[in-house]
């Protein structure tokens, strides 16, 4: 079909242009347009191309019921709340679907959308006042622009479906409980001799993701052109304010998944899929919830733990210079869950030794090397007493909470803690104790609203 226009190239002949009759002129357009159907025909063309599919229109019942579904939380510095905009809905819902289907259509995310406003919370981690890390910081983001956030995610099946099944976070049907079930079941099903379990730190997470590498993922995945508009004009020109007094003042954002954002943790998965893609070395695994990473290696050796591990790490490494992201070995963990080693095995990243440890705090709960929970029981009554204390202290009371009536309350008796770790008497076939996904399931509510 092509042979026509590969001999004119190779006999370098120039193909005369066509004068446009508008101009008078010779024109491009006009010649592309008279000369290529003689050559193959339009016909042949349009099977090799078609224009991009637009998405959207969006309905007014989707929007109602994306409407319908906003939770009663704070609003942004616009003062409209979740309450405001489900109240004035039915008045306004021609008018609100023209705004969004215009947003939509043309990819423009409206710059007073964008800018938040920033709350910072102490944490109570005995850091002085004067540190940044002794806060967390919040944005309170404006409701409507969250309405276009869910309205993106609608549109675009993209952010949500296709994510490595080794993502347990922000996953519809996957959570802590999952997350932490493949880290035991892999474990303790284990046909290798030894399994070393790696957990890795990545350095700001959340507030490092780099905008540039996100949008090239996005635009992988096929995303159609005016939501791909959307989303760049999103990250164009955001702000955060803070109040100081009756004045605000402003700081620009310039990479980050935002905080409080509908779209952040999605945007987050979409960074992060790659990575839990990488061809690791045979028998090792890698299990994520949000930026919590744990490689698990299984191996017939010290010798083969370590290299197994040095060439997983080396593959992450060079993922998170591509998307200038940094792990910390220093915050880092390594631990033997399988097999007795007379020395732990060293397990180093960028020329860093990664510490080994015979406990480590897996997404909120504690894990030692014999798989156990058993130290949760000290775990639970430590937080239990901290918030005992600071329940007296409000009421101006001195009342004891007994240890007995505390782990009798809980359910967290040694013998309760022998039976759910090994099935409990009702042969239960959980690979998580009951108690624990109780907890599991607490450690996501919390972690899913520090993160938005």
């Amino acid at each position: 079909m092509w042979s026509t226009v590969w001999r004119c190239r190779r006999a370098s002949r120039r193909t005369r242009r066509v004068l446009c009759p508008e101009c008078s002129e010779p024109c491009a357009r006009m010649t592309v347009r008279r000369a290529i159907p003689g050559i193959i025909g339009w016909s042949g063309l349009r099977r090799f191309w078609s224009p991009p599919v637009r998405a959207g229109p969006v309905s007014s019942l989707v929007l109602g019921k994306i409407v319908g579904s906003l939770p009663n939380t704070a609003p942004g510095l616009d003062g409209i709340s979740s309450r405001i905009v489900k109240h004035v809905w039915k008045a306004v819902q021609q008018e609100f679907c023209e705004v969004i289907n215009r947003c939509v259509k043309d990819g423009v995310f409206p710059g007073v959308w964008k800018s938040g406003r920033l709350l910072v919370i102490p944490k109570g981690n005995g850091r002085p006042v004067s540190d940044p890390k002794a806060y967390r910081p919040i944005t309170l983001l404006p409701v409507l622009g969250k309405i276009l956030e869910k309205i993106l995610l609608e549109l675009a099946p993209g952010l949500r479906g296709g994510i490595s099944g080794n993502q347990h976070g922000f996953v519809p049907g996957r959570s802590t409980s999952t997350a932490l079930n493949d880290i035991l079941g892999v474990s303790r099903g284990s046909a290798a001799k030894y399994v070393q379990l790696i957990f890795l730190d990545i350095s700001g997470a959340f507030d490092n993701a780099w905008w540039p590498m996100v949008l090239t993922k996005v635009k992988r995945g096929g995303f159609p052109p005016n939501l791909y508009r959307l989303l760049t004009d999103y990250f164009t020109d955001r702000r955060v304010g803070f109040l100081v007094g009756a004045e605000v003042v402003w700081k620009r954002s310039t990479m980050g998944c935002p905080q409080g954002s509908v779209l952040g943790p999605a945007l987050w998965n979409v960074l992060l899929d790659d990575l839990l893609r990488l061809p690791f070395p045979a028998g090792v695994k890698t299990v994520a919830y949000a930026d919590d990473v744990t490689v698990l290696v299984e191996a017939s050796s010290r010798a083969e733990i370590e290299r197994r591990s040095a060439q997983a790490l080396d593959l992450m490494q060079d993922w998170g210079r591509r998307n200038r992201l940094a792990f910390a070995p220093a915050k880092s963990c390594t631990m033997t869950v399988k097999g007795r080693l007379q020395r732990p095995p060293i397990v180093r990243m960028g020329g860093d030794s990664i510490r080994t440890v015979s406990a480590a705090t897996v997404l909120g709960l504690v894990l030692d090397e014999h798989l156990s929970l058993r130290n949760m029981q000290t775990t639970y009554l430590t937080t239990l007493t901290y918030v005992a204390g600071a329940g007296e202290r409000a009421n101006a009371r001195s009342t004891q909470c007994p240890a007995e009536d505390t782990e009798a309350s809980l359910g967290v008796t040694d013998q309760g803690l022998q039976d759910r770790e090994h099935g409990g008497p009702t042969g239960s076939c959980r690979v998580l104790p009951a108690h624990m996904e109780v907890m599991a399931g607490k450690v996501d509510r919390e972690r899913g609203s520090d993160r938005g």
